[in-house]
């Protein structure tokens, strides 16, 4: 294996380890978890089961409570999701938050005046939008595909739309590998493409932030990424629409960030910058953000405050 291809690696593994931490975290399922409550309903699971005596296929059923009319129901699914870790209400719809048995996620959007499956989506680190009306997440890719097959491409799924206005006019609109629309990295929101595409460099895009921070109602979405040496706060602006969106990369200067003794040494540099990672995304003003990294030696503080662009 060349070179490049080692560093290509090694910094996707470094990144995913992180993803993996999060994702166990969100593994750690509780009560709170599996309810969800707006003014308008009151969703439970109230059981799960194996379907058809297969341990790797689960049906789940759910207590729906519609408030205005105090009337009950009881909604079913039965999909590929073996476990659910969270549930969240956007309007009349039901967002189902959960694993698929390869370890992968699996987020299906359920209508609540009826109980059909509207649509589901593989991928990873789902995060919905404040008003419920946007879900940003990472395409989906098989745990243990090719090296170049493993960079991060972020998409978002409009819930205000249909399947089908959901899904570029290549893909499928049953297909729940190729969803939403495509908004970073930048040439895949040009070109309008799930394809992950050469830029002229080996290294991966990366998540590496702990959360993505949706701010102005819904108008933008920041996250952190990293390719190779490079760190960037990412804000997504949606205000003129998703497909008008308007992408701002700010670099991270990690120098910034390091101690005097680690400045002066080029392998601390250098493994800094593949191995920072924010735990927190806080805006603290209408044009500012707080970044908190996780603890490291050579770090001289622990967060970054950055002006939105």
């Amino acid at each position: 294996m060349s070179y490049q291809k080692r560093i290509w690696l090694s910094t996707f593994i470094a990144g995913l380890c992180f993803s993996v931490m999060g994702f166990a975290c969100a593994s750690e399922r509780t009560s709170s978890s599996t309810k969800a409550e707006t003014e308008a309903y009151r969703v439970a699971l109230t059981s799960e089961e194996s379907s058809n005596g297969a341990a790797a296929e689960k049906r789940f059923t759910f207590s729906v409570l519609n408030k205005a009319t105090q009337n009950r129901t009881t909604l079913k699914l039965s999909n590929q999701t073996t476990r659910i870790d969270k549930l969240q209400i956007a309007g009349d719809r039901l967002v189902v938050f959960g694993e698929l048995s390869v370890r992968a996620g699996i987020v299906t959007i359920l209508n609540l005046q009826g109980g059909a499956i509207v649509d589901y989506l593989y991928g990873y680190n789902p995060s919905l939008s404040n008003t419920g009306r946007y879900l940003i997440f990472n395409k989906f890719y098989p745990r243990f595909a090719p090296a170049e097959e493993m960079s991060a491409v972020y998409l978002i799924y409009d819930l205000s739309r249909t399947p089908e206005k959901n899904r570029l006019a290549e893909a499928d609109p049953k297909d729940g590998e190729r969803v939403g629309y495509p908004v970073y990295p930048e040439t895949n929101f040009r070109q309008k493409t799930y394809q992950i595409l050469n830029d002229g460099s080996l290294s991966p895009h990366t998540l590496v932030s702990n959360n993505f921070l949706w701010l102005a109602e819904d108008r933008q979405v920041l996250f952190v990424d990293r390719q190779g040496d490079e760190n960037r706060l990412v804000t997504i602006d949606l205000s003129r629409g998703l497909e008008k969106a308007q992408i701002r990369p700010t670099p991270i200067t990690v120098r910034e960030l390091l101690t005097p003794e680690a400045v002066s040494d080029p392998s601390i540099m250098a493994r800094a910058a593949r191995t920072l990672y924010a735990t927190e995304l806080k805006q603290i003003s209408p044009h500012k953000v707080r970044v908190k990294w996780a603890s490291q030696s050579y770090l001289r503080s622990e967060t970054l405050d950055i002006d939105l662009p």
